[in-house]
């Protein structure tokens, strides 16, 4: 069997033999050499391999049987990798032959993107790193302020998995006790005269390595506290159905059906910011969006509106966020 194929016999932790596992002496020091690529903490003696933690991996058919029975029948397929450069460069390819209504999950990211070019941290078989390709219709309401929406349904999701205290930040971050948890990155191809399609990322730490942390170049947090017996494929099925309920919902709502909830969850209201245009810095108190999901900004009294794009939002006291 592939070196993929003996990890997920050896997810359950138990020590199996290299026989049963189909790999002989010579394979032995390349697979080890690629479980420790993973940093995956494993025991051998040269005739048995095991990872007795266990990994919790991801699997496609699982996910497709705890979402919805609409979603499911909304999406035409999943796909999931156990190592791949960008869950949505991958379907931004697909996107160009044509193909829509597909969900892409993986293990690991090598070029993981978060907004404004950044790097996403993507360690192996702890986090949820996963894209949605969806054809949107021209005809309904702009999907300006669509992330915001996004980023709405991951709460509610969240929320439903038993996680609290989840806040938004404009305009695509979700945060837990000021630390980032998770980002939405939505690319586009050029429109049709009818349409528009769309990649929808979204990363989310779960349990992040501390290894891997030092990475990350700003606060940070994860939901590790709260994953004990919680299944990775039922988070993931529950993301999914909620994204997807949104997704399908947003031609005819736009973000005013989303508004009041994204509001709600604002963890910048009322708070001195500064808003990074380029070389610019507006800085002001922090008003919350408009029908259109622009945030708004009181500046010197006066009350300024500013659309997505690249730009950064950080606490005026904190210029790491």
């Amino acid at each position: 069997m592939s070196f993929e194929e003996a990890l997920r016999v050896l997810a359950d932790g138990k020590e199996t033999s290299l026989r049963e596992l189909g790999i002989d002496n010579a394979e032995l020091d390349e697979f080890t050499a690629w479980l420790d690529s993973l940093d995956l903490l494993f025991e051998t003696d040269g005739e048995t391999v095991a990872i007795p933690a266990g990994i919790d991996l991801l699997d496609g058919q699982t996910i497709q049987s705890l979402m919805s029975p609409e979603c499911s029948s909304r999406l035409k397929n999943i796909e999931v990798f156990l190592e791949i450069d960008s869950t949505n460069s991958y379907l931004y390819k697909k996107s160009l032959t044509g193909e829509s209504g597909i969900l892409c999950l993986a293990e690991r990211q090598t070029a993981g993107r978060g907004r404004r070019g950044r790097n996403w941290v993507s360690p192996f078989g702890g986090n949820l790193y996963m894209s949605i390709l969806w054809r949107m219709p021209l005809s309904g309401a702009p999907i300006e302020g669509l992330s915001l929406a996004i980023g709405v349904a991951i709460v509610r999701a969240l929320r439903s998995e038993g996680f609290s205290g989840i806040k938004m930040k404009w305009p695509n971050d979700l945060l837990l006790d000021g630390g980032k948890i998770a980002g939405i990155l939505i690319e586009m191809k050029p429109p049709t005269k009818d349409f528009v399609d769309l990649v929808i990322g979204v990363g989310i730490n779960l349990s992040m390595p501390v290894n891997s942390a030092k990475m990350i170049d700003q606060p940070w947090q994860d939901l590790s506290d709260g994953m004990k017996s919680k299944s990775r494929n039922g988070i993931a099925a529950t993301l999914v159905t909620s994204i997807v309920d949104v997704l399908t919902e947003y031609p005819q709502l736009g973000f005013v059906g989303f508004e009041s909830e994204w509001h709600a969850l604002d963890a910048y209201h009322n708070k001195l910011v500064e808003l990074h245009l380029g070389h610019k810095i507006v800085k002001g108190y922090a008003q919350g969006v408009n029908s259109e999901g622009a945030i708004k900004i009181l500046v010197d009294g006066e009350l300024h509106c500013f659309h997505g794009g690249e730009i950064s939002l950080r606490l005026a006291d904190d210029s790491r966020s």
